[in-house]
Parts: C-alpha cells; sequence; structure tokens
C-alpha cells in the first residue's frame, strides 16, 4: 500500500514538474520576455485526434481562451487556420465569453453563444457558411429574451 502511494504521488509530482509556463506577446507570438508579455500559454499542451487542446490566459493569469489547434508544429501556431473545433472565450472576471465552432478552415460554423460578464447571454449566433450569420436571439442585460429570429433554414 505504501509503495502504490509513494509511486502515485511520484508520478503526480513529476507531471507537475514538466508543466510549465509560455509568454506571448498581444499578436499571440512566442517571448522569452515574460515582462512584456500579454498572454501566458499552458505548457505542454494536451494532444486529441484532432490537433493539440490548449489553454491561453491573460497576463495576471485569468483565463482568456480554451480552444484546439490542429498542426503543433506550424511556424504560426495561433494562425485563424490552425484553429479547429470547440472553443471558449473568457471574461477577465472568469465568466465564459463566448462559445462555439471552428471548422477546419478556422472559420465559426454553427450557433455561437455570447454572454455578459454577469454570465447572462447576449446573443446566438448561427453561422450559416461561407462567414455570412444570422442572429437568432437577443437578450437584455439581465438575461431575459430580447428577440428572436425565424424563418431563415
Amino acid at each position: 500500500m505504501k509503495r502504490t502511494l509513494w509511486l502515485v504521488l511520484t508520478i503526480a509530482l513529476v507531471n507537475t514538474a514538466w508543466a510549465e509556463t509560455r509568454y506571448l506577446t498581444s499578436d499571440w507570438e512566442f517571448t522569452n520576455d515574460n515582462q512584456a508579455a500579454e498572454f501566458q500559454l499552458d505548457w505542454p499542451l494536451h494532444p486529441t485526434k484532432g490537433g493539440a487542446e490548449f489553454t491561453l490566459r491573460r497576463s495576471d493569469g485569468s483565463l482568456f481562451l480554451q480552444a484546439t489547434i490542429k498542426d503543433t508544429h506550424k511556424k504560426a501556431l495561433f494562425a485563424k487556420d490552425n484553429m479547429v473545433g470547440k472553443y471558449r472565450y473568457y471574461h477577465p472576471n472568469g465568466k465564459l465569453k463566448r462559445e462555439g465552432t471552428w471548422d477546419k478552415a478556422g472559420t465559426p460554423i454553427g450557433l455561437e453563444t455570447e454572454y455578459s460578464e454577469l454570465g447572462f447571454p447576449k446573443q446566438v449566433i448561427r453561422y450559416v457558411g461561407s462567414g455570412w450569420y444570422v442572429t437568432e436571439k437577443s437578450y437584455y442585460e439581465d438575461g431575459q429574451l430580447s428577440s428572436e429570429s425565424t424563418g431563415y433554414d
């Protein structure tokens, strides 16, 4: 039992030791100067079937974006065409700001929901292709439904 506990703790500490932070400029380019960094990237990235999930934080450590990139070896790692799948942006207070899905070209598809800093929905957009979208629902600041569109499918 003691040996198993020791092994579990050792594995946990080794994994923690491998985790580090990479720093990014406001243009999402890597920098070694953490004083000039606008963003922090949790490293290493987490491999998935479709690429690698990542977490990007503001310089104060608060969440900014959680998403997936296709090619971890691409020079422009965070280029629009390297983003794919579900994404979640966050307000500085940690509440969800926007969530949706990117297609293989990094273009939003399907539904995207935007939230207020209080966590209430602001609007729901349906991306219908080639960058075109329709606002399906709009909400008042208190989260109550303001308007709803129909008949565009």
